[in-house]
């Protein structure tokens, strides 16, 4: 015999909001709770506190629009997360900032990736033009 059909039972329809709210609430719990842990907007971003900002290059111009990095030395438990970068682009009524975290082996490895990329691009500015006709 099948089970009746009680009116003061929720509905489906009635457990879906409730759902989609909660998890929206605990989103939203989560990030403020990162915010006061790390000291701010940037901090819960990054999942550590910013200890201090070591400096900023800017990187190209292309019409309205310019890029930045700022390179943060960051306070965690973790050495996971030493270093953050912080990639900024803005523009005409736009502002976009993306965080990276990096360990100090990550950070080591991108140190010798950028220098060898330098090293490339001025051996090869210092070869004589090649003659192609």
């Amino acid at each position: 015999m099948p089970y009746p059909i009680r009116s003061d039972m929720m509905n489906i329809e009635d457990l879906v909001p409730m759902l989609f709210f909660s998890a929206f609430a605990l989103i939203i719990g989560m990030f403020i709770y990162r915010y006061f842990k790390f000291g701010g907007f940037k901090g819960a971003l990054f999942g550590a506190k910013i200890t201090q900002t070591l400096g900023q290059v800017s990187g190209g111009k292309f019409i309205v629009f310019n890029s930045a990095v700022k390179v943060h030395k960051l306070s965690s438990n973790s050495p996971e997360r030493a270093v953050g970068l912080e990639f900024i682009n803005k523009g005409f009524a736009s502002y976009h900032m993306f965080p990276i975290t990096l360990s100090i082996t990550e950070t080591n490895r991108l140190i010798m990736l950028l220098q060898e990329a330098t090293n490339l691009t001025l051996s090869e500015a210092a070869k004589p033009p090649s003659d192609r006709f």
